[in-house]
């Protein structure tokens, strides 16, 4: 049946008259009630749930078509299928006021009337009138009753024959005056009851006992209970219909001698119509007394069943609670579709569960002869807050298929079986919960049992509950031909919590709605049915099928606006309730859908603009063609297929967006790209961007939380799309912006690259978060790779508009650090051309200083590097020197963080630095020597204060620098003198040169590898670069020695290896090779020839031969005679010198410069020094005259050495 259809009839009209009941002196706690004044929240027509259903009537049974149009008596509060809440317009004025206390109210289903008792009147209106300001009857205390006005309870009863207003019976609850007036009189000029048939009479009560409950059981009469157990029958006409108050006892306190102080009479509930003006009556106590009784007007009372059932329920539920009390709390008759025997109750109970949860479970038991058995138990599941100051109360309307259950700020519905079939207690029932905000005071409550007439439904089965400041409520379950066949209806927790959600969204957000719509306390609900739940919301909002959405309005914009406010609704009720139970892919999804629908609103703006517009069509069409290629295609008009997509294809917004920028930026025209622009404004600035930042606060969340699915405005490679657009638009600008239309261009600019920034910084997020497969790291590239080549682009964009706040906010939000220092640097040049002062730019760079920190102080201090920019970099901010030391003492700044050390009297730490350089730079010799010469000049400068353990040993490796640069120095100085450079290109030319004047004697040998390695040593040498020690050897030793100056260059190469920079293998093999070479520079042969050779001759030629001179040298500066193993050079052994060195030794000196084959061939090279000398030694007696030399050398230099020659050690 279509649930549309319960609501849509004006007319009522009722059928037999039905019992009514409410709480009588316990009422619940009150608050600031909420406003009375309701408005309606949405149009009926656009609410679709069940079809309508029919069936074929028969006597007793229900009808054949079930229809009621909303009723014009009331405002819907909230909706589902399965219910309806409305608050009922008639509102008389008592319920209204402040000050007005201690009210108690009554429901009488069949007149409609309803009343309220106060401590100053009782008033009577007719609640289902159609007047907000219904009229009302109201009888005065002081007609009334006296005193105890506060205790009375009004009960409205059957009017007399002929009479449309029901009669008023006034309990009070502490004297037991009881009045009853036959019938409200309505008259214009006083608005009072009349009373000239009132009939009076008192209940004798005992001390202290005072009434506690009543039920209304007309025509039998009125049945009340008190404290101390009894119960009392009034019934009000006599056996001639005349008003005649009789008091009869049912239950008296002598007839319950075993009756204790705290046993309490719970619930009282009229039951079946027996015959002969009797009705049956169930009596339960607290303790769990069941008793069922036979009832008559004129007071008869017999006594048909009595048992206990405290047991019967323990034992259904001991294995499932640790408490073993349970409080019986109400019951209710139950019709069964069985035989008449058979008799059918529900049994509403508590058990506690700790301080702050109770369980209430509702029973139904079954009475078979003398035996009274438990059939099920039903735990509710949406309700377990413990009861303050009102028990709860049980309604079964009929036809009996829904329990209400009334609580303090609640009133649970759960659906109840008449068919008692076990195969049925296993099956999952029905159960929902309305909840009422704090400020809502229930003072009474009734129920209406559901009615027809013709074959429609006028009436549902429905609770009313009267309430202090929210007026008159009515909850009515939905109910269908198969409801009433009691087919089982299908439900699960995602409906439950979706049709929460649903009704929160569209009814939720007033603040005149009495209704709460949270999800109870300690519901359980798992958070995947929850995330399906708003999901399935989500998409019904986004594709505009909700039932709750019409499914089309006058106005498009009108649609978006609505879903847009109901999305927000949604995004605020999932904050409040599910915060903690969803991930972030749904709360992304919530705020997804959020922005796709703000977005489809914002560009509908632009687009219904080029409806009408000469210049729109083609816009049109381009708009249609996107749609097309997004949604595929479709062969409606070009406004149906718009209009179609923003009501049901929002959903692909950020790919439709790809497609529409696409073609507006492939139509090559000015105008069109700033429809582009305008478009992406909208969508995703105002649309995406000004939202989610809110959102995500709403929902706890981080900036970088993103989830796991792919964004939307990353779709369809859209942030690529934007970068190109932006290119196009900005040169484009630069033609078409004039004085009229630069600030629009510039603020379109700025609303652009904020797109840009948030699009590109949101991808690379989205991508580094995932798992890092090669895909995913192609597109970390793509999307690094676009951003950090185009985003000082964007920044730059903006400055040329003069957009400088717009740059430096977008720079510093998105830590473009590197547009931040050319924006203020540039400021800074200009504002210091004019004569002005940079005070300001200083502050804001100040700012940024503390607000990043390193990276900032990094990314300027490197600008100014580049830049040249010295001056600034080491004095511009001495606030930040910590800043600018770390940077300094990190990578290759050594050459600038020596200066801020001797600025700041750091001289050892300068003269580090400073070795450092020389050390690692390939730099000119000149600097070198200037880097090691003001290194030596800061060791030496430090006070004794400050003097630095490790002064000594790096000012002795400073000297020892100091002593190679000389060295290499003294050779270029040999060499330069046969270059002439004109340009840096003659280099090869004359290093090509010089190595023909000068490797004569290498050439003869054929020492290719030899004279190649030369060959780039000395292109090194004569570009004045500092030559490594082990090549510049090789430049020593392997030149010809031309001149008697050059015959030194031995001993200068022996001195370099007694510096102790070159490592223990290189030094052994650079000594060989020196004596080797030494050895070689002169003709021995000729030497050792002695015929025709004079002794004058002989020893001229030895003392002048390189190997002497090198010796003499060596002598004279004590390079034998050093203790320090690294600095002390070997005399020539020939034994020693004439070893074949392993190939593998050779490869520690030269081969990270040759291959395996030039490898090879240089040790043959080596060898082949090895055998010259070897020829030589075979001539003549060469070992000797060696010795000799040694020994000539010593004593020309003067030397007290002994030298040992058998060992050739010194001794």
């Amino acid at each position: 049946m279509d649930s549309q259809s319960i609501f849509n009839q004006a007319s009522f009209r009722f059928a037999a008259r039905q019992n009514v009941s409410t709480p009588a002196t316990t009422q619940p706690n009150g608050g600031a009630a909420e406003d009375s004044t309701m408005t309606s929240i949405d149009d009926d027509s656009s609410f679709q749930s069940r079809k309508d259903t029919t069936f074929s009537q028969k006597q007793g049974e229900p009808p054949q078509e079930i229809n009621i149009q909303a009723p014009s008596n009331s405002i819907e509060l909230t909706r589902n299928d399965q219910y309806r809440v409305s608050k009922l317009k008639a509102l008389p004025k008592i319920l209204a006021e402040e000050e007005c206390d201690g009210l108690h109210g009554y429901i009488d289903q069949y007149s409609k009337y309803a009343c309220v008792s106060s401590s100053g009147s009782v008033d009577i209106w007719n609640y289902a009138s159609t007047d907000p300001t219904p009229i009302t009857y109201t009888i005065d205390s002081d007609e009334t009753l006296q005193k105890n006005s506060n205790n009375i309870l009004p009960v409205l009863v059957l009017p007399s024959p002929g009479i449309k207003e029901p009669g008023l019976v006034s309990i009070d609850t502490v004297t037991g005056d009881i009045k009853y007036y036959e019938y409200v009189f309505s008259d214009s000029s006083v608005s009072m009851i009349y009373q000239k048939d009132n009939v009076s009479k008192r209940i004798s009560l005992y001390a202290g006992e005072v009434i506690t409950m009543y039920e209304n059981i007309e025509p039998v009469g009125i049945v009340i209970a008190t404290s101390h157990g009894r119960v009392i029958l009034i019934s009000l006409r006599d056996s001639a219909g005349k008003p005649n108050i009789q008091i009869s006892n049912i239950i008296s306190s002598s007839f319950l001698p075993f009756f204790r102080s705290k046993d309490q009479i719970v619930s009282i509930k009229g039951g079946k119509d027996l015959g002969h003006g009797t009705k049956s009556l169930s009596i339960i106590t607290d303790s769990g007394l069941f008793t069922l009784w036979s009832v008559a007007r004129d007071g008869q009372a017999i006594k048909i069943y009595e048992t206990s059932v405290t047991d019967q329920l323990l034992g259904e539920i001991k294995d499932l609670y640790e408490n073993d009390n349970i409080t019986i709390l109400d019951s209710h008759p139950l019709s069964t579709d069985t035989d008449d025997e058979q008799e059918a109750y529900l049994v509403l109970t508590s058990v506690e569960n700790g301080a702050n949860e109770t369980c209430y479970i509702l029973f139904t038991m079954v009475r078979n002869g003398d035996e009274l058995m438990v059939f099920s138990a039903y735990r509710l599941t949406r309700y377990t807050k413990p009861y303050q100051n009102s028990v709860p109360k049980l309604y079964l309307p009929k036809p009996e298929m829904t329990a209400f259950i009334v609580f303090e700020d609640a009133i649970v519905l759960v659906e109840v079986t008449q068919k008692l079939e076990h195969s049925l207690v296993t099956n999952r029932k029905w159960e929902d919960v309305v909840l009422f905000r704090s400020g809502v005071k229930i003072i009474g409550t009734g129920f209406e049992d559901y009615s027809y007439e013709d074959g429609v439904f006028t009436n549902l089965p429905s609770v009313i509950v009267v309430s202090k400041k929210a007026g008159v409520l009515k909850i009515e379950r939905c109910i269908s031909s198969d409801d009433l066949k009691d087919t089982q209806q299908s439900f699960t927790s995602t409906s439950f919590t979706k049709s929460k959600i649903e009704q929160a969204v569209f009814y939720g957000y007033t603040d005149n709605n009495p209704l709460l719509f949270n999800v109870p306390e300690n519901t359980i609900i798992e958070e995947s049915e929850i995330e399906q739940a708003i999901i399935s919301v989500g998409d019904e909002l986004v594709g505009s099928k909700s039932a709750y959405l019409p499914p089309r309005l006058s106005s498009l914009a009108g649609h978006l606006e609505l879903r847009l406010l109901k999305l927000k609704n949604l995004a605020e009720y999932v904050a409040v309730n599910f915060i903690h139970e969803i991930t972030t892919n749904t709360k992304m999804k919530v705020i997804s859908d959020l922005e796709k629908i703000n977005a489809a609103y914002k560009i509908w703006s632009v687009l219904e603009s080029y409806y009408y517009a000469p210049e729109g069509k083609q816009i049109i069409e381009f708009f249609c063609n996107s749609i097309k290629d997004t949604i595929g295609g479709e062969s409606a008009v070009e406004k149906q297929i718009i209009e179609n997509f923003f009501y049901y294809h929002v959903d692909k917004m950020g790919q439709f967006l790809s497609q529409i920028t696409t073609r507006l930026l492939e139509s090559f025209n000015q105008s069109n790209y700033s429809v582009a622009v305008l478009l992406v404004i909208k969508s995703i600035k105002e649309g995406a961007i000004d939202v989610e930042t809110d959102i995500k606060n709403l929902f706890q969340m981080t900036s970088s939380e993103i989830g796991t699915e792919i964004p939307w405005i990353l779709e369809g490679d859209l942030c690529f799309k934007l970068n190109d657009l932006h290119h196009s638009y900005h040169e484009a600008a630069a033609e078409f912006a004039n004085s009229s239309n630069t600030a629009e261009v510039a603020n379109h600019l700025v609303s652009l690259v904020s797109t840009l920034f948030f699009s590109f910084n949101q991808g690379l997020a989205f991508y580094t978060a995932k798992s890092l497969t090669k895909a995913t790291r192609e597109e970390i590239q793509r999307y690094k790779s676009v951003y950090e080549s185009n985003r000082g682009i964007w920044i730059s964009s903006l400055t040329e508009f003069n957009e400088m706040n717009a740059a430096l906010q977008l720079a510093e939000n998105f830590e473009d650090l590197l547009s931040l220092v050319r924006i203020c640097d540039g400021e800074k040049d200009r504002v210091l051309s004019n004569g002005l002062d940079d005070t300001f730019v200083k502050e804001r760079l100040d700012s940024y200083f503390e607000k990043f920190g390193y990276r900032f102080a990094e990314t300027l201090y490197n600008y100014y590097v580049l830049n040249g920019k010295l001056q600034e970099l080491l004095l511009g901010f001495p606030k930040y020197n910590s800043l600018l030391k770390r940077f300094l003492s990190s990578g290759n700044h050594g050459r600038i963080s020596w200066i801020r050390n001797i600025l700041d009297g750091e001289y050892f730490d300068s003269a580090y630095d400073l070795y450092t350089i020389a050390n690692k730079a390939d730099d000119l010799v000149s600097n070198k020597k200037l880097q090691l010469s003001v290194a030596k000049l800061s060791v030496l400068a430090q006070d004794e204060d400050q003097y630095n353990p490790n002064s000594d040993d790096i000012l002795a490796d400073i000297e020892t620098g100091l002593t190679v640069l000389d060295i290499q120095e003294n050779l270029y100085n040999q060499v330069s003198g046969l270059v002439h450079f004109e340009d840096d290109s003659d280099l090869v030319t004359e290093t090509d040169r010089v190595l023909a004047l000068l490797t004569s004697y290498l050439q003869k040998r054929s020492p290719i590898v030899n004279f190649l390695n030369l060959r780039k040593h000395l292109s090194k040498l004569l570009s004045n670069k500092s030559v490594p020690a082990t090549e510049l050897i090789d430049l020593y030793t392997l030149l010809d020695t031309k001149t008697p100056e050059m015959k030194m260059n031995f001993y200068q190469a022996l001195k370099l290896v007694g510096t102790g920079f070159l490592s223990y293998s290189e030094k052994n093999i650079s000594e060989i090779l020196i004596w080797r070479r030494a050895i070689l520079a002169d003709d021995w042969k000729e030497i050792g020839n002695s015929v025709n050779r004079t002794p004058v001759f002989i020893k001229e030629k030895m003392e002048n031969s390189a190997l002497c001179i090198t010796l003499l040298q060596c002598f004279q500066d004590d390079l034998f005679a050093t203790n320090n193993n690294n600095r002390k050079i070997r005399l020539p052994d020939l034994e020693y010198l004439t070893q074949p060195i392993p190939q593998e030794e050779v490869a520690k000196r030269y081969g990270k410069n040759l291959n395996q084959a030039s490898l090879a061939s240089l040790t043959e090279q080596l060898d082949k020094e090895v055998q010259l000398i070897k020829d030589i030694m075979a001539s003549f007696d060469f070992e000797n005259y060696v010795k000799g030399i040694i020994g000539t050398a010593q004593t020309n230099s003067g030397s007290k050495e002994v030298v040992n020659y058998q060992t050739l050690e010194l001794a």
